[in-house]
């Protein structure tokens, strides 16, 4: 917890801060959350992107990648590693719309044991995670 707090803290500005703790599309660039493991069977960590401007998916990539270098140097995470996802929302209203990073995946991936991110199609292939685990006929 007082991690996440930690990050939250680097992206809310200083004054007013109780009337300014919600993200608001008309304060708030982008903001990041790094949530414990919450799939069963896993033990991931994730870290979640929310843009509230319109970002191409190179600007949305290179930005995540640069924030899971900094989760990695500070708060490393868990054995399974980290997935990173980012989303943009338009306005207060909406339910986000995922952002597709430069060669179409859905996600980015830090493996501890490797030290590397890939894209998920790095990872898993041209089909992603789905294409991956989806039954051939």
């Amino acid at each position: 917890m007082r991690k996440l707090m930690i990050l939250i803290a680097l992206c809310l500005p200083v004054q007013g801060f109780a009337e300014d703790y919600y993200l608001s599309a008309k304060k708030h660039i982008y903001a990041i959350e790094y949530l414990r493991p919450v799939i069963k069977g896993t033990n991931m960590t994730t870290l979640q992107l929310s843009f509230f401007v319109k970002v191409s998916s190179q600007i949305a990539e290179e930005i995540t990648r640069s924030e899971i270098e900094r989760i990695v140097k500070f708060f490393p995470p868990a054995s399974d590693g980290l997935q990173a996802l980012a989303s943009y929302y338009p306005n207060n209203d909406s339910l986000g719309e995922k952002i597709r990073f430069s060669d179409g995946s859905g996600f980015l991936l830090y493996s501890p044991k490797t030290k590397k991110i890939e894209t998920e199609k790095q990872r898993y292939g041209p089909g992603g995670i789905l294409g991956k685990y989806s039954k051939k006929k």
